[in-house]
């Protein structure tokens, strides 16, 4: 989930001015990102996604981790096993984050656990999934410039490092679909602008990249994928984060109509965005990311992230 570099070196560049003319570190600007519990719902043809009332939101924040050292907690993604509600997220520190995971039984009450990944570099957006009876994870690591593919050792909290898909951009938000016999792997990169794709025919196959990739090129709006694409009522919807004014400032939907090894489309559901800045609390001035469960016919619960600007030291 990490602020594009842009605005990242832009906060710095803030901080070392303030500290120069002797302004206070309380001026500079820090975005503070939570967990939420939300539920969709699918009636009369059109998705509503709003706060699950059962829920006490946020439920993860960097409070929850029990570390002062702590920044936020956001990227969140749903697993059920055997008969546990699993999220991985992650836990940003210092100038990096980790992935951490807590556990539910209801979906709605959340218990943080632990990291399960740290690397010397920067990891985020914890895409998990199962392919042949394994767990695995596609985590954004960026730095790298390549996708790495992590299997669960022990599911769900020790993990290796196992291949590289692609190599040579900055790389961010791998979002994999399973779907007509071929594995799809959407991936944005640090301009949060274009969207690239590629297939293969299992996970150890030869991955190749989709002649019209970038599949969205130069637009911020919709790019940057924001959650995993969900298989709902015969649709494909691809969740993407609206960036063209700020980042994560809401997340939008799209169908995909046409996905080929030769051809891509998607078009905007009418009821997109499904998230938006709430103009007060957890979730003041953004949201980005959605995970879904299914928990009954036509209905889902969510997890997803908020942001709150805070003006506080850093």
């Amino acid at each position: 989930m990490l602020r594009p570099l842009k605005a990242r070196v832009n906060t710095a560049v803030h901080f070392v001015k303030a500290a120069l003319s002797g302004q206070s570190r309380k001026n500079v600007l820090q975005e503070q990102w939570s967990i939420g519990i939300y539920r969709l719902t699918y009636d009369n043809g059109r998705y509503t996604l709003a706060e699950d009332e059962q829920a006490s939101n946020p439920v993860l924040t960097s409070k929850s981790i029990g570390d002062r050292r702590t920044g936020f907690a956001a990227d969140p993604f749903l697993i059920r096993e055997n008969g546990m509600h699993y999220m991985f997220f992650e836990v940003f520190k210092k100038d990096r984050g980790s992935i951490g995971f807590a556990v539910s039984k209801n979906g709605r009450k959340w218990k943080f656990k632990q990291l399960v990944l740290e690397e010397p570099f920067h990891l985020s957006y914890p895409f998990v999934f199962k392919w042949n009876g394994k767990w695995f994870m596609l985590p954004e690591a960026f730095e790298t410039k390549s996708i790495r593919v992590y299997e669960a050792v022990r599911f769900p909290d020790t993990w290796a490092f196992v291949k590289t898909i692609s190599t040579g951009r900055e790389y961010v938000d791998p979002t994999l679909l399973h779907i007509g016999g071929r594995l799809w792997l959407f991936v944005s990169d640090t301009t949060n602008g274009n969207l690239f794709l590629f297939h293969s025919d299992s996970l150890d196959g030869n991955w190749q990249e989709h002649p019209q990739s970038p599949i969205i090129k130069d637009d911020p709006g919709r790019a940057r994928p924001g959650g995993g694409i969900m298989q709902m009522n015969n649709r494909l919807i691809r969740i993407a984060q609206d960036c063209s004014k700020t980042y994560g400032g809401a997340a939008r939907a799209f169908e995909i109509t046409e996905l080929t090894t030769a051809a891509y489309s998607e078009k905007e559901l009418p009821e997109s965005p499904l998230l938006t800045a709430s103009g007060k609390g957890w979730n003041k001035d953004g949201m980005h990311h959605v995970s879904l469960l299914p928990v009954g016919q036509n209905t889902w619960i969510a997890a997803v992230d908020g942001k709150r600007i805070n003006a506080q030291a850093v």
